[in-house]
């Protein structure tokens, strides 16, 4: 028989981690559509390059279409800035889905990020981080920020696409 498993986590803290997947999902695809609208470029093949790449790949591929397709100083400058801060985001979702979170049963607020990571030359390294639901939304606020970032360059790019075209 299996039984339930409970959560070690903080409602709030949980609450505030599902907030920020939920936003990384929505960031992740506006990255995407500003590859799936490459002039000459049909949505089921765009589906299926975007489909096989990892994160790292779609930003890639995402900052050298805008490269490829806006001539506006400002979009590039624009994209510049915004894609190492969303490599940034990529990293600390890295960090909060592959580590072990435990509660904090005295501050319901708090949580602690455990890992540990083995080194040839140092062996097993052991990290534990304290993980507030402050810090977490003050994240999904930077997420938001980041993605209606995204959005107005995939706005730009759409507008200058139509603009070329004699729209």
């Amino acid at each position: 028989m299996t039984e339930k498993l409970e959560s070690q986590l903080p409602a709030v803290v949980e609450t505030a981690i599902g907030r920020f997947i939920a936003n990384f999902s929505l960031l992740e695809e506006w990255l995407r559509e500003i590859v799936l609208d490459t002039p000459n470029l049909s949505v089921l093949a765009g589906d299926i390059i975007t489909s096989e790449l990892p994160f790292r790949g779609l930003l890639n591929a995402c900052g050298a279409i805008v490269h490829e397709y806006s001539n506006d100083p400002e979009v590039l400058r624009l994209t510049d800035e915004v894609l190492p801060k969303i490599d940034r985001m990529n990293d600390f979702r890295n960090q909060l889905v592959h580590s072990v979170l435990y509660g904090d049963m005295e501050n319901r607020h708090l949580a602690f990020r455990s890992k540990t990571k083995a080194h040839r030359k140092k062996g097993a390294q052991h990290s534990l981080q304290e993980l507030r639901q402050e810090d977490l939304l003050e994240k999904c606020d930077e997420l938001a920020l980041l993605t209606g970032t995204i959005k107005e360059i995939y706005d730009q790019i759409n507008a200058e696409q139509s603009d070329g075209d004699g729209s």
